[in-house]
């Protein structure tokens, strides 16, 4: 089933069941739909697990705490923006099974992209490597990425495949396979 957001509760809260259309949670089965001008908020220290996203328009959704969970194939369109935005006391948490396609923004600030899918960037990501970056799905470039962060290490089982344009600042360690067939 479809599950849309309308911020009903007026506090653009992930958990907030008053958000969703319907006043219920998205769970596994639903295709999470995100569109108009919201800038939604994921803080809820839990595993969200959701079949697809799709994040439409100019909205913005942040993951800064927890794990948000997509099985299936998933897109963010032109003008929106998605950001996975963990720190010392928080963990966002990315969990990719399928495809999921950023025709938007993408900010990856610290934190983990896990499982068996992949990620493709067609838009433009600015990803600062911290303490605790993990990538393990195939992370294909085929738009523009700022990759950053000084004496930190991105690693994990996943790989990066440039199609596009990767810039390296601050010199982070990067502990997977590159493979660089754009610039």
């Amino acid at each position: 089933a479809e599950s849309t957001f309308d911020d009903g509760g007026i506090d653009s809260l992930w958990a907030t069941t008053a958000n969703w259309s319907g006043d219920v949670l998205p769970t596994a089965p639903d295709d999470v739909r995100i569109n108009g001008f919201f800038a939604v908020q994921h803080d809820a220290a839990v595993t969200t697990s959701i079949n697809s996203l799709s994040l439409e328009d100019t909205s913005t959704l942040t993951v800064t705490n927890g794990t948000l969970a997509l099985a299936d194939v998933s897109r963010t369109t032109a003008g929106s923006y998605l950001q996975l935005n963990a720190s010392t006391i928080q963990t966002g948490n990315l969990h990719v099974d399928n495809v999921l396609t950023i025709d938007g923004g993408f900010d990856w600030n610290n934190g983990s992209i896990t499982g068996t899918g992949e990620l493709l960037l067609n838009g433009s990501a600015n990803i600062t490597v911290g303490t605790s970056s993990v990538l393990d799905v195939d992370l294909t470039i085929l738009g523009n990425a700022d990759l950053l962060g000084s004496a930190a290490t991105l690693n994990g089982l996943g790989q990066i495949k440039n199609h596009g344009t990767l810039n390296i600042y601050d010199t982070p360690t990067v502990d997977l396979p590159v493979h660089n067939f754009g610039d």
